[in-house]
């Protein structure tokens, strides 16, 4: 069974054929219809050996419907294919010849100023984990804004430790301003 075949069938619907679609239909009395609208009559004698059941037929107009939406399947797969490297290329490609900043900059930015405020309270907060956690995030934004052509150095990967060093500065200095007291 394949696209070259169509099936047919009596107006009643009681007969299915499937007919290659390289034969014409010997002519006769027998009013047949095929899926895509055409028409015809044909010879009962040479209908028969085209005749399935209704079980063959639901199986064959099965298998049809699962072969075209593959080939669409795999139409859209490259079309997206496509697409992704034409976007891919276009967030790479520098937004002006004498910068390296990209498109994807804005997008970085953005994550940045996602990630910076649950950054600030992790490194304040003295639990390591959420000082680790600040670092993973910031470290992460760091090298999608370096990938977008803004360049940060190590300075936003650093700000946690940083931010922890000034906590815990200020932290011993009220210690000592509280033992004088």
């Amino acid at each position: 069974m394949n696209l070259a075949e169509q099936l047919w069938w009596t107006e009643n619907r009681r007969r299915q054929f499937i007919l290659p679609d390289n034969e014409t239909p010997k002519p006769g009395t027998i009013a047949i219809a095929a899926l895509d609208g055409r028409t015809a009559t044909a010879d009962a004698d040479w209908l028969a050996s085209f005749e399935v059941t209704e079980a063959q037929a639901h199986e064959w107009a099965k298998q049809e419907f699962g072969a075209a939406l593959s080939g669409i399947r795999q139409r859209i797969d490259r079309k997206i294919g496509r697409t992704r490297a034409a976007l891919k290329t276009a967030r790479d490609t520098p937004i002006a010849p004498d910068s390296a900043v990209t498109a994807d900059a804005l997008p970085a930015l953005l994550a940045l100023a996602k990630a910076l405020p649950g950054a600030i309270l992790g490194s304040l907060s003295g639990d390591p984990e959420k000082l680790r956690n600040a670092q993973s995030n910031l470290s992460h934004v760091q090298k999608r804004l370096n990938a977008a052509g803004v360049d940060m150095e190590d300075k936003l990967a650093a700000f946690p430790d940083r931010l922890a060093a000034l906590r815990e500065d200020f932290r011993r200095r009220a210690s000592k301003t509280g033992e004088k007291s």
